[in-house]
């Protein structure tokens, strides 16, 4: 066997996730979240709804905001707020709805 550069607990790819629609497997990929916490997480939001922000995240469940912000930069808490780089460099709004996402140039 070969030795891995990576370690086994490390995720190979981080992209961001819809914190109020992800699953413990989703969530657990986050930077610093384990599994244990992503089932915090959706216990959570299953008891009190939706999450409406970082700070909301961490004071209904009663994790550290210094964890949080680790994975802050892959946390969104809204469909609309996923975005995905196109191959031109441009940034695509991505809705899980039947319109079209739209382009946004910087």
């Amino acid at each position: 066997m070969e030795p891995s550069s990576k370690r086994a607990n490390e995720p190979k790819e981080i992209k961001k996730i819809n914190i109020n629609k992800a699953n413990e497997e989703e969530i657990a990929q986050l930077p610093s979240i384990p599994l244990f916490l992503a089932k915090k997480i959706i216990k959570k939001r299953e008891e009190e709804g939706p999450f409406t922000s970082i700070k909301h995240l961490a004071t209904t469940t009663n994790i550290k905001p210094h964890i949080l912000m680790r994975s802050k930069s892959y946390i969104v808490f809204a469909d609309e707020d996923l975005i995905d780089l196109e191959d031109d460099g441009k940034e695509v709004v991505n809705k899980k709805s039947n319109s079209k996402g739209r382009i946004v140039d910087f």
